[in-house]
C-alpha cells in the first residue's frame, strides 16, 4: 500500500503509471464542506457499514453527481452537447472544481512534462478547447459520494488521456484504489491528487467503512470525454449543428 508523494512507473517499460500527490487539502476542505450540504449528501451514511464494489445495498448512502460538459446521447434523442446541470444549479462549487482541475493539470506538467505533451495533444485532437474545463486537459467530472467501484476501464476517455482524482475522506477505514496489474494500493489520502490513464489501467475501490456518523469519502474523477469529439467548436454553433443531426436522424426514422 503506497501512501503519501509517489510516482509509479512499470518495471519494464519505465514508463509512467499513476501519480499520487497530497496536493490539495485546502480545496479539498472546502469543497468537502459545499459537498456536504448537497441535496444527495445529506442522508446521513449509517458508519460501520462495509461498502463494496459488488453490492451497493450496504446501509451507506451512495450518490453522484456530473460536471462539466456532457456529449449527445443518440438512443436518447439528445443530440447536442451541453453542460451538466450543476454547472447552473451550483457555480461556486463548479467554481473550486474547476480550481483543482487547474492544480491538477499544473502537477502533471510539472511531475510528467513529457507524458502531459502527449496526453495534450490527444486531448487537442478530439475535444475543442471551449469544452474543456478551465483550459485543462478535462471535459468532465463525477462527484462520487461514498462509492466502491468494482474494477474497470473507463471506456468513454479520450485515448492516450490521464483522468485526475481528488480525494476527500474522514473518519473511515479502506477505500483504496486498487491497480491489481501492479499488485498495489494507493491509499489516496484526504487531499491527495491522483492521475492515472484510467481508460487502459484496470482500477477499483477496496471496501471501505465509516467509522463515525459524520464520516464520509468523497472523491471528484476529472477526465476527457471521446463523445464530445462531435461537439462543434464554438459552443454558440452547437444548437444549429444539433438540430441538424436531428433532422437526419428523424427522417431515417420515417425513410422507407
Amino acid at each position: 500500500m503506497l501512501d503519501g508523494d509517489v510516482l509509479l512507473r512499470d518495471a519494464d517499460s519505465g514508463a509512467a503509471v499513476a501519480l499520487q500527490a497530497v496536493a490539495a487539502r485546502g480545496p479539498a476542505t472546502i469543497i468537502a464542506s459545499l459537498l456536504r450540504h448537497l441535496a444527495w449528501a445529506e442522508r446521513a451514511p449509517r458508519y460501520g457499514a462495509v461498502a463494496t464494489g459488488e453490492s451497493r445495498l450496504s446501509g451507506i448512502s451512495v450518490s453522484n453527481s456530473v460536471f462539466g460538459a456532457l456529449p449527445p446521447v443518440p438512443l436518447r434523442r439528445r443530440y447536442g452537447c451541453c453542460r451538466a446541470a450543476l454547472d447552473t444549479d451550483r457555480p461556486d462549487l463548479v467554481s473550486h472544481l474547476s480550481h483543482v482541475a487547474v492544480l491538477a493539470a499544473a502537477l502533471a506538467a510539472d511531475v510528467l512534462p513529457d507524458e502531459f505533451a502527449v496526453w495534450e495533444a490527444s486531448v487537442a485532437a478530439k475535444v475543442a478547447p471551449a469544452w474543456r474545463i478551465a483550459d485543462t486537459l478535462w471535459t468532465s467530472g463525477v462527484i462520487n459520494n461514498n462509492s466502491a467501484h468494482p474494477y474497470h476501464r473507463d471506456a468513454s476517455n479520450v485515448r492516450g488521456s490521464w483522468s485526475a482524482m481528488l480525494s476527500m475522506k474522514a473518519w473511515m477505514e479502506g477505500g483504496w484504489l486498487h491497480l491489481p496489474d501492479y499488485g498495489c494500493y494507493l491509499a489516496v489520502p484526504d487531499g491527495a491528487l491522483t492521475l492515472f490513464d484510467g481508460g487502459t489501467l484496470l482500477h477499483g475501490v477496496t471496501p471501505f467503512r465509516l467509522t463515525k456518523p459524520s464520516g464520509y469519502r468523497f472523491t471528484v474523477v476529472y477526465y476527457a470525454r471521446s463523445g464530445l469529439s462531435a461537439c462543434a467548436q464554438d459552443p454558440a454553433e452547437e444548437p444549429a449543428r444539433a438540430a441538424r443531426v436531428a433532422y437526419e436522424a428523424a427522417r431515417a426514422r420515417v425513410a422507407p
